[in-house]
This record gives structure tokens, sequence and C-alpha cells, in this order.
């Protein structure tokens, strides 16, 4: 899986994350932070400690809380 298909997947997970925390993303900035936690979790995901889906969630979540 390439990373396009991997962004189009996890847009809606980044979209109920700013909704869950209720970011306010008028200029989209906190959009943009979760598209950049995603690229990184694709470079640094390893397949024997957890299922890539949970660990894109764990890596946005953390980069709005910080």
């Amino acid at each position: 899986m390439n990373f396009e298909e991997v962004l189009t997947s996890y847009e809606r997970m980044i979209h109920h994350l700013i909704h869950k925390y209720q970011i306010r993303d008028v200029e989209g900035e906190f959009f943009q932070e979760g598209l950049i936690a995603v690229w990184e979790a694709f470079k640094s995901y390893d397949k024997t400690k957890s299922k890539f889906s949970t660990y894109v969630y764990s890596c946005i979540a953390r980069r709005f809380i910080n």
C-alpha cells in the first residue's frame, strides 16, 4: 500500500479526532498536523507491535494533544 492510499483511508480519522477534541480548525492547521502524523506513522510503523490503524490513531491523537 502506498502513502496516497493510506492518506485517503485515514483522512476521516483525522476529521474524527478534530471533532472529538472539539478543535476549531478554520485555517486547516490541525488537519495538516494530522496529515504529518499519518506520514510519520507510515514511515515508522512496525507490524510486529500492533495494527496500523491503532498506531495511526494514537499518533494523530498524541500530536493533537501535544
